[in-house]
């Protein structure tokens, strides 16, 4: 998320990178603030795809228009609060949804997956851009992020209401 400084050009101060970066802090605080609320009023599902929409959506705001300071605070309060309820409201779901003893297992593979593998893209991201441009690779990143609330979309969470299942009932039969 952060590499769209560099496509901004090297002309902001390490100060101004620290309060761009230092914004995401008060939105995931106001997304935390209402995580609890949201889902449980408009539902879990449906919270979770508008919020990845929306996320995605601001940041298109980057690559497209190269804002100024203002701007980029402003995204990165915005994604930050959506971000914070997708997180709170994913994680939530999850531990609903998984049995207690695989909880671990499960925690452990999202986190491989996620943060394993952002390397690789990392280093495929660069290769491309060596070719296209920093915008285009953050263009077409931005919009590659728009597959999250489209596969969200067509699964079951998609349906997912305001209450969630209870685990010890799915699970105590077993």
């Amino acid at each position: 998320m952060t590499v769209y400084l560099v496509h901004l050009g090297t002309s902001f101060s390490g100060g101004v990178v620290g309060l761009v970066l230092a914004a995401l802090g008060p939105g995931a605080l106001i997304g935390a603030v209402f995580s609890a609320r949201i889902p449980r009023r408009f539902g879990f599902g449906p919270v979770m795809i508008l919020a990845a929409v929306g996320a995605d959506v601001v940041m298109l705001v980057v690559p497209v228009f190269a804002p100024g300071v203002v701007v980029l605070i402003a995204v990165n309060v915005v994604c930050g609060a959506l971000t914070q309820l997708i997180d709170v409201s994913a994680t939530s779901v999850r531990q609903a949804i998984t049995p207690l003893d695989a909880q671990g297992r499960v925690v452990a593979a999202l986190n491989f997956l996620g943060l394993g593998l952002a390397p690789v893209g990392s280093l495929l991201a660069g290769a491309v851009a060596e070719v296209l441009g920093v915008r285009a690779v953050l263009l077409v990143c931005a919009l590659g992020m728009l597959l999250s609330p489209l596969a969200m979309v067509l699964s079951p969470l998609a349906r997912l209401g305001r209450v969630l299942p209870d685990q010890q009932d799915q699970w105590s039969s077993q």
